[in-house]
């Protein structure tokens, strides 16, 4: 979650370094730089919950690494969940990290924070019987764009926009079993590439797309907004919580450490910066049969 360099020539030297200025800065770059509205909108919640401690006029050179057990606090009085509150350090980590870079403060207030634990740990893969019952009730599923493209997200591990914006050109069916495709790294907005195996488990749904649908992007039938609502209404279906998309990817990530993959090795797979990041998935494996063959 990296902020752009600052191209706006805005707060190179700023007389108020309020956390109001702040909101502005950051915002007018990602704006500046075509940020998804979904993400400018997180950065605006993060910066709400810093102003509610110290109100929108207090310097942000001030604020001391003292500041994350003040959100921690705050959040517990106010029944925020550990995710939310984990999701507001992040991107405030990101905000602050920004003038870091542009020598405007010399540390970063939000660095090496240790995220929130959901009390009496947060279930957030699926269970071995909630995953057997959830795909009953996917391949039953009329909507077949929906049922192919819920399936790849399951047995892939990858994330929305990173399976919607596959080029045909990714997909490699010359090389025979096992076929390899490399999914942009969307996340992060760079051109590297990373080339994975296509799971057993929806082989013929990627084959599927490639040939129900011409163009360079066969997999782009959709908004990812319209993912996460087909798969809410799957899991609503299968009578399990509405849990976000990134259940499914959690339930990837745990079975595959089940199954023996390194904590590096899924780190890299995933495609996450920060190795902690990945062991977060690995809370669940004590509290779940996950023996099935996920197709890795």
């Amino acid at each position: 979650m990296s902020l752009p360099e600052n191209t706006s020539g805005i707060g190179t030297s700023p007389e108020d370094m309020s956390i109001a200025w702040l909101r502005d800065h950051v915002i007018t770059c990602m704006e500046t730089e075509s940020r998804s509205d979904s993400t400018i909108k997180q950065f605006r919640n993060s910066f709400d919950y810093l102003e509610t401690i110290y109100g929108p006029d207090y310097d942000v050179s001030n604020i001391t690494h003292a500041v994350i057990w003040q959100i921690k606090e705050h959040g517990f009085q106010k029944g925020v969940s550990a995710r939310t509150i984990n999701t507001r350090l992040a991107y405030l980590h990101s905000a602050f990290n920004m003038l870091v870079k542009e020598d405007i403060i010399e540390r970063n207030p939000f660095a090496h924070f240790e995220r929130v634990k959901a009390p009496g740990g947060e279930q957030k893969a699926l269970t071995m019987a909630q995953f057997k019952h959830f795909i009953e009730v996917l391949d039953a599923w009329p909507h077949e764009v929906a049922r192919k493209l819920i399936r790849i997200l399951l047995y892939t591990g990858l994330r929305r926009s990173e399976v919607l914006l596959l080029r045909r050109e990714d997909i490699d069916f010359s090389a025979g079993v096992p076929i390899r495709f490399r999914p942009q790294n969307v996340k992060r907005r760079d051109k590297r590439r990373r080339w994975l195996l296509i799971p057993r488990g929806c082989r013929e749904d990627i084959a599927w797309f490639l040939d129900e649908f011409t163009g360079d992007y066969p997999f782009k039938q959709c908004t990812p907004d319209c993912v996460t609502r087909w798969a809410k209404q799957i899991l609503v279906a299968a009578g399990l919580p509405e849990h976000q998309t990134k259940s499914l990817r959690h339930t990837f990530s745990t079975r595959a450490l089940e199954m023996g993959i390194s904590i590096r090795d899924l780190q890299r797979y995933l495609d996450h910066s920060d190795v902690r990041v990945t062991e977060i998935y690995a809370h669940d494996l004590d509290r779940q049969d996950l023996d099935i063959d996920i197709g890795i």
